[in-house]
């Protein structure tokens, strides 16, 4: 279908150009010729013949193309004199339907070709004696050119050498040819020099072989062929006929082979050729061989070669001779991928194989995300490190690689772990290095293609449940799945793979969607104007509802004369300056606070997240007992970051250290209260505290509010309330002051639920605002806890961020399956008339 359009494309340029040129006849001549010679006028011509005598008649000149042009048969391109000669096209087509050469220049001449695009179905550029031939950003749609004779050929003239120099052209080769050929004695040299050209194959997809496909057909003298940052596919032979030749291919060109039997460098007659590859150029050779020579040559053929990405996509061994041996083992790489089925970490798997005897110094894997560069240059490591893109590399080490070995083969594997995004692809390519005696650095490759080695961890997973057996096969530990259907997988390993990977692809539209979101919360409002959250938690047991009420970020603050007197400065401000600065209503925040607190005073139990006050003031810890504390028994609550500041924005001028002696100094000030409510492992402790209701739900609050991080402290007492809900049965909700991160991707950029501070906001990993950092220390082993115990935590609850936000935290059960925790974030009650959370435990 390619042919037929392309053809058809060509048959249009070609109507289109004949017209152009009866338009120009009638009007604009297609040709302006002036003289290199002070004072030449220009000459108007209609015909390139005419153009070309005119040329040649004024010594030298510029040949101007004013329109398209299609040859006609009186056109001759014989030139007569060695003149310099510059033909500019101005982005016009010349078409040759004729038996004449589109050009022919064999005496010596000095000719350049500027951005002309020539479409050729017969003949060709003939050069000789001496001719220096320049052909810039040019394009040339050739057919049917001769097989060894070639686009670009020496044929006749005097014994000197000729030169062709092509820079930023494209080459379209169609239905056979060469590109530059030599059919003149041996006396006779070409020098070609290609730089940023561009040497294609538009006939089957994949550069395919066909009739005289050999782009290098180099039959007899090339003296010399300099290639650089230049694409060239060949569907034959890439160089041949070579003696006493030196082939310089450098900077990232790329040269491609696509037949499977001939050689990729082929050596005829006398002498010594010499081939430079450089280090950032890449050889994808799909033939047997990687250079030839045949009976007739006497001398051989040197390679100096730098750091060699040479890729061989046969699966064959490479066959030469003993001059230069390139017959090293070639790695494979297994098809698809596997993915890890725990819930500690994502990560997936690639597996390759090479001979147990190889005499590789290094051989590995290298992975990189698969994205539009990668199939846009070669995947190799040079190619890679040109194009700045990253990868990582797994090499053979002495431990802890090989993954067996049968005897004849090698296996091992490549992992990348820590994966952020599950539906990011990457791609795998196995390698294998090796220096032989002659210091010639090789790195051979194994295949590759997007659709056997580039994966994803969902798709994978996806492919890995659906790929189900319908018998029972105990050599592969096949697990029930469903009636009639097993799957290799253990139930554990299943459950992680269907929901926590494999849910979100979608084979049919090949896109991954979001999981849907259970347990969302309704929306009501009270009669005094509260917005009330209303969700439902059932625990089994049965018996009488829990009513547990939610409330955050009160933000309240008094000062007293105590207050007003103190002159110390905190961060930039005093006490009274931050209280006049800050650009909150604090009478109206009282008023939200006193109205929910009285509205819910009936409910089984109420829990406040943190940031009770605004800033930390003598008067604002007073009043908070006559708003929160006195003469109710239902309220649990915990600190957040403003509780225990004095200036908004004070932390930020401490380090982590400094300011976690500041916290605690002000923590004494909040405990060392007439009413005594916040005592160290009582009721209201300020770090942890715990109550069970109705012997079936157990509130869990503990700080990480303060200093933005768990305790070392919560660690041991929320390892065993957890252990003991387990053992006993209860449903366990957690509140905290800071949302923490969900672990999954899916909660990257997320829509807030009604008004307030934020519009979006990262839950996936995001340090700001969320507890995401769990390396180390207690913020690592609370995370853990809470991650580890899915059966029994059945909701957590924050605020902080001033918006409403619903997120599912990545958890396990005790039997390791996987399952999620809803967390539920908390919209300030500052905002509007107040917000609150309404849980009704069954």
């Amino acid at each position: 279908m390619k042919k037929k359009i392309l053809s058809l494309a060509l048959a249009c340029l070609m109507i289109m150009t004949a017209f152009a040129t009866m338009v120009s006849a009638e009007g604009t001549a297609p040709f302006t010729v002036t003289g290199n010679d002070v004072g030449e006028t220009a000459s108007d011509c209609s015909t390139w013949a005419a153009a070309l005598a005119k040329v040649y008649e004024y010594g030298g000149g510029t040949i101007d193309f004013n329109s398209d042009y299609t040859m006609v048969s009186t056109d001759t391109n014989a030139g007569t004199a060695a003149i310099e000669i510059t033909i500019n096209g101005n982005g016009y087509t010349l078409t040759d339907t004729n038996a004449a050469d589109v050009f022919k220049f064999v005496n010596g001449e000095t000719v350049t070709v500027n951005k002309l695009t020539i479409t050729s179905t017969w003949k060709r550029i003939e050069v000789a004696g001496g001719t220096q031939l320049t052909i810039n950003g040019c394009t040339w749609v050739g057919k049917n050119i001769n097989d060894e004779k070639g686009y670009i050929r020496t044929n006749s003239g005097t014994s000197f050498d000729t030169t062709v120099n092509v820079s930023d052209c494209t080459l379209w080769l169609y239905g056979g040819g060469t590109v530059f050929g030599n059919t003149s004695p041996s006396t006779r040299g070409l020098t070609v020099n290609l730089i940023s050209t561009s040497i294609n194959d538009p006939d089957a997809e994949g550069y395919s072989e066909h009739s005289g496909a050999t782009i290098y057909g180099l039959t007899y003298q090339v003296r010399n062929v300099s290639i650089s940052n230049s694409t060239i596919c060949s569907g034959k032979r890439m160089l041949r006929g070579l003696s006493n030749a030196n082939i310089n291919i450098a900077g990232s060109s790329k040269l491609i082979q696509t037949n499977n039997t001939v050689e990729f460098f082929n050596v005829t007659g006398t002498g010594t050729t010499n081939v430079t590859i450089g280090k950032d150029a890449c050889i994808i050779n799909n033939g047997t061989k990687w250079y030839g020579i045949s009976g007739s040559a006497t001398e051989r053929l040197n390679f100096n070669v730098t750091d060699l990405d040479f890729l061989k996509t046969s699966s064959d061994k490479g066959e030469t001779t003993d001059e230069v041996d390139l017959n090293y083992a070639i790695p494979t790489l297994e098809d698809g991928a596997s993915v890890r089925t725990t819930l500690s970490d994502n990560g997936m798997r690639f597996t390759a194989a090479i001979a147990s005897d190889n005499q590789a110094d290094e051989y590995g894997i290298i992975i990189t995300p698969t994205t539009k560069t990668l199939t846009e240059i070669s995947f190799t490591h040079s190619a890679l490190t040109a194009a700045s893109v990253k990868y990582a590399q797994v090499a053979s080490m002495d431990n802890g690689f090989k993954k067996d070995d049968d005897g004849e083969k090698i296996t091992y594997n490549a992992v990348i772990q820590g994966m952020k995004d599950p539906t990011k692809e990457y791609s795998a390519r196995a390698y294998a290095k090796y220096t032989p005696e002659d210091n010639v650095n090789v790195t051979m490759y194994s295949d590759y293609s997007a659709e056997n080695n580039a994966r994803s961890i969902v798709y994978v997973a996806y492919k890995a449940v659906n790929d189900t057996s319908a018998t029972y096969d105990a050599d592969t530990y096949n697990c029930k799945i469903a009636d009639g259907k097993y799957s290799p997988y253990s139930a554990t390993q299943y459950s992680v793979l269907e929901n926590k990977y494999a849910y979100r692809y979608d084979e049919a539209t090949e896109s991954y969607t979001a999981k849907k979101e259970p347990n969302r919360w309704s929306d009501n409002t009270t009669e005094n104007g509260i917005s009330v959250r209303e969700i439902i938690i059932d625990t089994g047991k049965g018996g009488e509802d829990i009513e547990i009420v939610h409330i955050s970020d009160l933000h309240l603050a008094w000062l007293n004369d105590i207050d007003i007197a103190d002159k110390t400065i905190y961060y930039d401000k005093t006490l009274k300056e931050t209280y006049e600065k800050r650009s909150m209503d604090f009478s109206k925040n009282s008023e939200n606070a006193k109205k929910a607190l009285n509205t819910f005073s009936n409910a089984d139990q109420i829990v406040i997240t943190g940031d009770i006050y605004d800033f930390l003031t003598n008067e604002t810890v007073a009043q908070s007992f006559n708003y929160i504390f006195d003469g109710r028994e239902n309220i649990m609550a915990c600190l957040g970051n403003h509780d225990v500041v004095k200036a908004i924005g004070e932390e930020n001028t401490y380090t982590a250290e400094e300011w976690q002696n500041i916290v605690d100094g002000r923590i004494g000030e909040i405990e060392t209260t007439e009413k005594d409510y916040w005592t160290e492992g009582g009721e209201g402790d300020i770090f942890y505290s715990k109550k069970v209701l109705g012997n079936k739900v157990m509130l869990i609050q503990l700080d990480n509010g303060t200093t933005g991080e768990f305790r070392e402290a919560q660690v041991n007492l929320l390892s065993a309330d957890l252990e003991l809900a387990r053992s006993e049965g209860y449903s366990v909700l957690l509140f905290y002051h800071i949302p923490i991160a969900t672990g999954n991707p899916e909660y990257k950029d997320i829509a807030c639920d009604d008004k307030g501070q934020l519009d979006t906001k990262n839950f996936y990993n995001s340090k700001a605002d969320t507890i995401g950092s769990y390396s180390s220390g207690a913020s690592k082993d609370v995370y853990d806890l809470i991650v580890t115990h899915g059966d029994v935590i059945k909701g957590c609850f924050s605020g902080h961020v001033h918006s409403g936000f619903y997120t599912e935290i990545d958890a396990v059960d005790a039997e390791g399956m996987y399952t999620v925790i809803p967390q539920y974030v908390l919209n300030a009650m500052f905002y509007d008339g107040g917000y609150a959370l309404r849980i009704t435990v069954k």
